[in-house]
């Protein structure tokens, strides 16, 4: 989880629901070599003005999987009751990393996409 430690931005994603906004900002941090919290950014437009874009915000905690590294769980979250799965596929330490995820919560169960940071 270290090796994602700092501000990431996705570049490139799969999933138009999830992946595909203007300027998403992901800032990471490690506080311990097997927790990582997201500090989830991006913009959307507004649906009233149009033009205008509304900044949205979101907190995720990671923690990762005892006998696969490359598997971090963001669980037991009460709003929605979601959970998501981060499978990392590739990265390079401060270049790039990918991820594919899998999710579920009260409305939509196994979502999914993949983001390139």
């Amino acid at each position: 989880t270290t090796d994602l430690d700092g501000k990431w931005y996705i570049s490139a994603g799969l999933n138009p629901a999830f992946d595909i906004f203007d300027c998403q900002l992901h800032k990471f941090e490690a506080p311990t070599p097997t927790t990582l919290v997201g500090n989830l950014q991006w913009r959307v437009k507004d649906p009233i003005a149009g033009t205008q874009f509304v900044t949205k915000y979101a907190i995720q905690t990671f923690y990762q999987d005892e006998n696969q590294p490359g598997i971090l769980y963001n669980h037991d979250n009460e709003f929605l009751h979601y959970q998501d799965d981060w499978y990392i596929l590739a990265h390079r330490p401060n270049e790039y990393f990918v991820v594919y995820y899998r999710g579920s919560n009260d409305a939509w169960d196994g979502y999914g996409g993949a983001v390139v940071y």
